[in-house]
């Protein structure tokens, strides 16, 4: 039999066991990592290696002729980013990947009581070819998804499966009559001889009753692996139907004394241009969000805290998660499959592709992802690349797409590929075709534009890609639970403005049915080293959630009263307690057919609401106490009149959404005609970075500093004037000074 062991008790150094002993060493628990952010501090983005330690005793086989040649495997959920492995000093082997299970065979290394002791370096530090390479989350480092060792007899289910269970399904035919369903079993055999064993396959409903099983021989040599199908038959089959019926069968592979048991969930998923995502031959638009990985700063999460994260998916009514941007642990998949939540999920090729080896280590990460979690049910694309034209001034990411779209094929023939493209991608570029799922990540209304501008920007790309499917795959705004504004506007960072966002955005999408699907840019707050502004550092505060999952933003209610069916009626703007002048408006957000308001006891009578967004305008006193109530549901603030505007609501640093032309506008109005064919505020940021003139104008101008700010990599592919107009106070003038002096610049040939 197959037995288990977990490894928890480690010890923990940055210092390279080269220098000194192991007494200095920290005790540590896994998971674990250590560029964290306890307590929601910010952490310094701390890349390098760290050295884990653990004394270990393998089990003893079963003593029966299949455990001749018994292995024993350590492994490990995750380690951030490259990790080599030792037992008793002999080296095991190194994995190049952040995110995904890895294992080693340690049997050989052991001593003759089985025991060892494992020394695992692990290293965040940037590489030119393991991604990510770069992105707007931070690199953490350590040992964050547990450690464990795997014992299993000579005669055993694969467990050396790329880090996947060695047992996978794929559905032949489904209907209401019967599924009928091949189980893919991968069997070795470790011992010194040939071996003929039985394959068994049982399926057994969620009660635990078998209603299929089926069996094969195998003759698998010694010392080799063979792959094995047998077919087995369902009646009558309950279909895993989403959040209304997430129905899971078991499937029990068994091999000797070794068995293996897995998810089905019998569904069909269909995604079209026209009718977008259809779930069991029905419409089924999926509307959900992003999730990053770390809880409060962290990514050594357990697995309740991931299943509070759910809750609070569910209690939206999000139907749909996109797991970014990076393969998240088997846990968060098994809620998915739990709960019904449709997944996208992807691999690292995040913004940067490799100048000196594109392909090998995207491929091994997506090759990983693939065989360790294509039995879930909930995942409906594998993800090939997120924004990564941001990097084509250095190498183009078609030919990549390419070659991954083929693995990806070649390894899942059942689920299609996905990409989402930065907003700056032309609906006619090539790269929008390349996957068989298009998405794109739009941000109108917080870096650039207006947010009513959404709904053209995506009939544009539809209007060019009519039979390619297109998702709106990231859209959001920061906001910051302190900053409150009467008024809001783009880039105050307010709760009130990322709240009329998502209400713009949320109409957008209604209109555009056929989009087949959109993700919330993000459901929480996450860690972002490279971040500083709107008043919090080192995070990213798109989310509708607080980085501690302890405050729900009014942005989330938008989305409860929207996509919930459980009754609910919110109270907006509860934390913008201090108000100035003679009235304010009390909105709310429900999504009851009729909402009543009262204020200090007395009743402002009842409105209807064809958006779930109602509204009353409110008298000002000394205190405000309302109370909005529909049915059994209520909710109720407190608000206080004052006598100026509370300067502690306002971000002392806003952003600006800019807007393209702003400059030609203004030199049309001087009547001034330039010529375009050298440099200028029109040229991309990463050429005038390239061009050794341009950059030091660049420099005299904003700053050495400025130039090597970790985002510079991300504006390389916008305008200058886009990033100039994002991160400073240039008025034209100042700007069309520049103009002349990067006019001035000869630029190369070619």
């Amino acid at each position: 039999m197959r037995i288990i062991t977990a490894l928890t008790d480690w010890t923990f150094t940055r210092t390279d066991p080269g220098v000194g002993d192991d007494t200095a060493d920290e005790a540590v628990t896994l998971p674990h990592a250590w560029n964290t952010s306890p307590g929601g501090v910010p952490a310094p983005d701390d890349r390098g290696p760290g050295w884990y330690r653990c004394r270990m005793t393998a089990p003893s086989a079963p003593s029966n002729s299949e455990s001749d040649g018994a292995r024993t495997f350590v492994a490990f959920g995750a380690a951030g980013t490259v990790a080599d492995v030792w037992c008793n000093e002999l080296h095991l082997g190194q994995h190049r990947g952040g995110y995904s299970a890895f294992l080693f065979d340690c049997t050989d290394a052991l001593d003759a009581d089985g025991c060892g002791e494992l020394l695992v370096r692990v290293d965040n530090s940037p590489t030119g070819d393991v991604y990510p390479l770069m992105g707007d989350h931070t690199i953490f480092g350590g040992l964050y998804r547990g450690a464990q060792l795997v014992t299993v007899p000579g005669l055993h289910i694969d467990v050396a499966d790329h880090g996947g269970p060695g047992v996978w399904t794929r559905v032949s035919a489904l209907d209401d009559a019967a599924a009928t369903v091949a189980v893919h079993v991968r069997v070795a055999n470790a011992s010194a001889a040939d071996t003929t064993c039985d394959v068994e396959i049982t399926v057994t409903d969620d009660e635990g009753a078998a209603v299929a099983a089926a069996a094969t021989s195998a003759l698998v040599g010694a010392g080799a692996t063979e792959a094995v199908a047998v077919q087995v038959t369902i009646p009558e089959p309950r279909r895993w139907d989403g959040r209304d019926d997430p129905y899971r069968y078991s499937v029990t592979a068994r091999v000797g004394d070794d068995e293996v048991t897995i998810p089905l969930g019998l569904r069909d998923m269909r995604i079209d241009p026209d009718e977008g995502f259809l779930l069991n031959g029905r419409p089924y638009a999926l509307r959900g969000v992003s999730r990053h990985h770390d809880i409060c700063g962290t990514p050594a999460v357990t697995d309740d805290e991931i299943a509070l994260d759910f809750d609070l998916i569910d209690e939206i009514g999000a139907n749909a998660v996109r797991l970014a941007h990076y393969q998240h642990a088997e846990a968060v998949l098994d809620e998915c499959d739990r709960r019904g939540i449709v997944v996208w999920a992807e691999i690292p090729v995040n913004s940067k592709v490799s100048a000196t080896d594109p392909t090998t280590n995207a491929a091994a990460q997506l090759f990983e992802l693939i065989r360790q979690q294509r039995h879930h049910p909930s995942i409906a694309c594998w993800g090939i690349q997120n924004e990564s034209v941001i990097s084509e001034a250095l190498v183009d990411p078609r030919p990549l797409v390419v070659e991954l779209v083929e693995l990806a094929r070649a390894e899942d023939p059942d689920r299609p590929t996905a990409q989402a493209q930065l907003a700056l991608v032309a609906p006619d570029d090539p790269i929008n075709r390349l996957c068989d799922l298009n998405g794109v990540n739009l941000y109108h209304g917080w870096y650039f534009g207006e947010a009513t501008g959404v709904g053209e920007a995506l009939d544009g790309y539809r209007a060019a890609n009519p039979d390619i499917a297109l998702g709106l795959s990231e859209y959001g705004a920061d906001a910051t639970t302190a900053f409150h504004a009467a008024a809001p506007t783009a880039g105050d960072y307010t709760e009130e403005y990322q709240a009329v966002f998502h209400e713009i955005y949320l109409r957008q999408i209604h209109e555009r049915p056929w989009l087949w699907s959109t993700f919330v840019w993000n459901m929480f707050d996450f860690a972002s080293a490279i971040r500083d502004e709107g008043g919090t550092v080192g995070f990213n505060s798109k989310g509708l959630v607080t980085r501690d999952r302890a405050v729900r933003k009014d942005a989330f209610y938008v989305y409860k009263a929207n996509w919930s069916t459980e009754p609910m009626v919110h109270v907006c703007s509860k934390r913008f307690v201090n108000r100035s002048g003679d009235s304010m408006v009390v909105k709310v957000y429900s999504n009851q057919p009729v909402v009543s308001l009262q204020v200090n006891g007395t009743d402002l009578g009842e409105q209807t609401s064809e958006d779930r967004i109602f509204t009353w305008e409110v008298p000002l006193s000394e205190e405000v106490s309302v109370v909005a109530v529909s049915g059994d549901v209520r909710d109720e603030a407190t608000f206080h009149q004052v006598d100026a505007d509370d300067p502690t609501y306002v971000c002392d640093e806003p952003r600006r959404a800019v807007t393209a032309g702003r400059m030609d506008s203004w030199y049309e109005e001087q009547g001034i005609v330039l010529d375009r064919s050298g440099f200028g505020f029109w040229s991309l940021l990463g050429e005038l970075l390239d061009n050794p003139e341009t950059r030091a104008i660049l420099v005299d101008l904003v700053g050495e500093e400025m130039l090597n700010h970790p985002q510079i990599e991300i504006g390389r592919n916008f305008t200058l004037e886009l990033v100039l107009g994002a991160v400073t106070d240039l008025e034209p003038e100042r700007i069309a000074e520049l103009q002349t002096r990067l006019g001035a610049v000869t630029r190369p040939a070619g």
